[in-house]
């Protein structure tokens, strides 16, 4: 990744840090967790499930940029959003499937994926996306972390509060939900195999 990039993410966690005095409920009040180490994210208890039909909760990350993404930034759109860990065995047999369905689904004007890492570990998060190089889904090769229609972003610096995954009652990874564009429920917790039929109905 390049220095650049990495530099606007660091002052973005940095922001984070400086305003965890302020009461703000979308930084960290406290840095985000040390290199290297597990995230201490605690996952919400399974009562907390969301429905289909129900309003999203919103999603707060950071993206590879540092830029903050909140969900106007996909409103309007049918919005696939997977939660996932840096732990999770079967996160490259994830990424292969979700590459499959950016190619099938990316030519859709009104279509986005958001994949949300829920871990602390930001640092781990960035050599993991700069890993994975370039990106080609048929409008030329790009930096995996750049893509327009898949989304890579982290809770990592965010409050607590404002983590998505526990909105939601994430209580394993990875964890994939459809948000239509009125911003309901389409289909919560589906399974990899029923990816492609869930999000082509959808459509």
């Amino acid at each position: 990744m390049d220095t650049l990039r990495r530099y606007r993410f660091l002052t973005a966690i940095i922001i984070a840090v400086l305003l965890r005095t302020s009461g703000s409920s979308m930084f960290a009040k406290e840095p985000p967790g040390t290199p290297g180490t597990r995230s201490e994210l605690v996952l919400q208890d399974e009562k907390k499930q969301v429905r289909v039909g129900e309003i999203a909760p919103p999603i707060e990350a950071l993206s590879a940029s540092g830029d903050v993404v909140l969900a106007h930034a996909y409103k309007g759109k049918v919005t696939l959003i997977v939660f996932w860990s840096m732990h999770d065995k079967a996160k490259m047999r994830l990424l292969d499937v979700l590459k499959k369905i950016r190619r099938e689904f990316g030519g859709h004007e009104n279509f986005l994926m958001l994949s949300v890492c829920i871990d602390e570990d930001w640092e781990d998060w960035l050599d993991f996306c700069e890993r994975q190089g370039k990106v080609d889904f048929g409008s030329g090769p790009r930096n995996f972390y750049d893509e327009d229609k898949w989304w890579q972003l982290t809770q990592a610096g965010l409050n607590a509060k404002a983590h998505s995954a526990p909105k939601v009652g994430v209580v394993n990874t990875p964890a994939i939900f459809l948000i239509g564009p009125d911003n309901r429920l389409i289909a919560v917790r589906i399974p990899r195999d029923k990816l492609s039929t869930t999000i082509g109905a959808a459509l």
